[in-house]
Parts: C-alpha cells; structure tokens; sequence
C-alpha cells in the first residue's frame, strides 16, 4: 500500500472516536481487493512467491532490525498452561487420551526447536493469514494488512504458518486440508534450494504445532476442561475436542508426505 499524507504534509493525522479517545493513524491508498479463504493451487501457488520474495529480502540486509520470534517458546508455555491444569477428576480413559495429546505436543516441541548451533539467517515474518490478504478477480494479490506482528524468524517457522494457512480447500474455520496445494506453495517457493533433508522433521512438527497447540486450542481445552468439572456429561465433548485435533495433526504433517 502506498502510503498518504494529509493536506497538512505530515507524516500522521490524528482523529477523535465516539467515546473522545484520540487516536494517531497512517493514512493509505484505499485498495479494492477480497479475502481468499478456500483456497486453490494458484492462490498457493503466489503466496509461495510472495513468501520467497519477503524471505529474501533479509539476504540484502547485514542486520534485522525487527525483534526475532521464535514461536516454540510461546507453545512450551501453553503446553505448560495444559499440564498444570487438574486431570484428577477425568475419567481415566479421558485422563489418558489427555496425558497422550501432551506427550504428543513435546515430542513436536522437542524436534520444532531451533538448534542453539544453527547458522539460519532470520528472514522477514509478518501475519500473511488469509484475512490480512487482498486479492482481486483473477487470484493475484492486490494488497497486504495488519503489519502488528512484523518481526523476524527462521524460514522453517515461517512456512509452517502458510502451509497451514493455505493449504486449506473450504475456508478458514475448515481443517480440510489439501497435499496438493501445500506442494504448490513449497514447489512455488522454490523450497529445494532452501530446505534441507535434516530441517523436515522440523517443518512438521512445527505445522502439527500450528495447528494443534495454537492459542484458539489452548483456550477451547481449558475452557471445556472447566465445564466438564461442574457437569461430568461434559468430559465427552472434551473428549471429541482431543480426538478432532489429534486428526487435524495428523492431516497437518500428512501435507508434507
């Protein structure tokens, strides 16, 4: 977006809303576009390209400016939420289907984490999902918003989020997934030149994160862990929530085979 300055030739405009809060605002270009939230193999396809291009700017620059977000130290801390909250009362067979999931998320959590020796130069991140994406007609991209979460990353990291975000085939809410639109976004990102054999663990385990032991999980787990400690019935739905995300991990790191 091309950036506007008001008539005044400064940098920011300042308005007023209805409750007398100010606020200091940018000013664009107004861009007509649309969300893309079930996806196709070309909409993956020019995500994968925009991402090589953000990627490869960070190899013109010495230093990043941006702080580096390592998205593993954020699941080790909701996994630790989930582990602290009170099992005693579960019935046993949803006591043990907990304790698997867990077991599950640290075992991703222990091959997803950035290895303290690694060299990989940090790239450009930004919250490219499906509703900070404009598209036009004919399926190219018109326009990016939301730059709040800009900062820098490993390109591992940052291809997890997109293949979770864009291989989906029937809207944002779906956790239908398609292999054959995360192969057009990696096949378009041109990722044999980038990714090596020993970084594929990685790139899986961290989609199974993104997926399934993101905040949206974290939050739904404990909230039903809550209700099914005042209505017993409800450890049933608990338990359909734990099975409907184990599938999802499972669809999630069965893009990558």
């Amino acid at each position: 977006m091309k950036c506007v300055k008001p008539t005044d030739e400064a940098l920011f405009t300042t308005i007023m809303d209805s409750i007398g809060q100010e606020w200091t605002c940018c000013l664009f270009h107004w861009i007509d576009g649309h969300h893309v939230t079930a996806n196709t193999e070309q909409t993956a396809a020019r995500m994968g390209q925009l991402a090589r291009q953000l990627h490869d700017v960070s190899l013109h620059e010495q230093e990043i400016q941006f702080p580096f977000i390592d998205h593993t130290v954020t699941y080790q801390r909701w996994l630790g939420d989930l582990q602290r909250l009170s099992a005693s009362r579960m019935p046993e067979p949803v006591q043990n289907s907990f304790q698997e999931y867990l077991t599950l998320a640290q075992q991703h959590l222990d091959t997803a984490r950035l290895p303290k020796s690694s060299s990989l130069q940090p790239v450009i991140s930004t919250d490219l999902n499906s509703l900070n994406v404009l598209w036009d007609s004919d399926q190219h991209i018109v326009g990016i918003v939301d730059h709040e979460h800009i900062g820098a990353t490993d390109r591992v990291q940052d291809l997890a989020w997109l293949i979770k975000w864009y291989a989906r085939t029937e809207g944002i809410d779906s956790h239908d997934v398609s292999g054959r639109l995360a192969k057009s976004l990696l096949t378009h990102y041109n990722s044999p030149t980038l990714l090596v054999p020993k970084e594929d663990p990685r790139l899986a385990s961290l989609l199974w994160l993104s997926g399934c032991m993101n905040l949206h999980f974290v939050e739904r787990t404990k909230q039903l862990a809550f209700d099914a400690e005042n209505n017993p019935v409800g450890y049933d739905q608990f338990q359909l929530h734990l099975q409907t995300y184990r599938l999802r991990g499972e669809r999630l790191v069965g893009l990558l085979t």
